[in-house]
């Protein structure tokens, strides 16, 4: 039986080996998704598949089909100095992990559904008015900002585990020690307070978190908050709030 605790204008409820290399050319736009299919095929399928980010922009997207069940790592190419392109997410899924270590900008349009952890080292902006993010771990290491692009409002962003069963902590210490070797099925997925704060700053329309399907339950620490125009939702078998909401 799912609890759901959301707050609204009018108040709150609770309601029942050797990486792959693949490096961008810094003439091109981005690497034709179809030459990737050699490199692939060439390489050992249990090593991450590894970008490197030039002056250009790289669009991960447009490389769906040669990523599936693959850690996937972005990089940064030390000759692009602070000319760093972007990094572009349309709608990805069936990632074993995602690490944009580059210090680029990286924006989701639509969705981005990964089995182990996600981590970004720059500003993090979404790119449309509906945001969908389902992972064992975030870690986000600079701003999450909204693009002047999304209607008026802001955009509605969801966020759930990559497990129904997986516990989710909003806020707090943190209850794994990084990324490494993330098990969906025991582990936390953990929000910083810092990350808290940014999704409050982007001012989104309304914040969703678990889901209909979650039943690890979902904590709201002490000190912690949450924040968005049009109400946010905690969804799951259990909520428990000692933050702010």
């Amino acid at each position: 039986r799912q609890q759901v605790l959301r707050r609204e204008l009018g108040g709150t409820q609770l309601v029942a080996a050797e990486p792959l290399e693949v490096r961008l050319a810094l003439s091109a736009n981005v690497v034709d998704a179809e030459e990737d299919q050699s490199l692939v095929a060439a390489a050992d399928a249990a090593s991450p598949y590894t970008f490197t980010l030039g002056t250009d922009d790289l669009d991960l997207s447009a490389h769906a089909a040669v990523l599936q069940g693959r850690d996937v790592v972005v990089v940064a190419d030390e000759a692009a100095g602070d000319e760093l392109g972007d990094v572009f997410i349309g709608s990805l899924s069936g990632l074993e992990s995602l690490e944009v270590r580059a210090p680029a900008g990286v924006t989701i349009r639509e969705s981005l559904d990964v089995e182990g952890g996600v981590s970004f080292a720059g500003e993090v902006t979404f790119g449309g008015d509906a945001i969908s993010l389902s992972a064992a771990g975030f870690s986000f290491g600079g701003p999450i900002v909204v693009s002047p692009d999304v209607a008026l409002g802001g955009p509605d962003v969801s966020i759930t585990a990559a497990s129904p069963s997986q516990a989710i902590q909003l806020g707090g210490a943190d209850p794994a020690a990084g990324l490494a070797d993330l098990d969906a099925a025991t582990q936390t997925l953990w929000l910083s307070e810092a990350t808290l704060g940014w999704l409050e700053a982007a001012d989104l329309s309304e914040l969703s978190i678990g889901g209909a399907d979650h039943t690890g339950g979902i904590t709201l620490a002490v000190g912690a908050g949450l924040e968005a125009a049009d109400g946010v939702r905690l969804e799951s078998s259990s909520v428990s709030v000692a933050g702010s909401i």
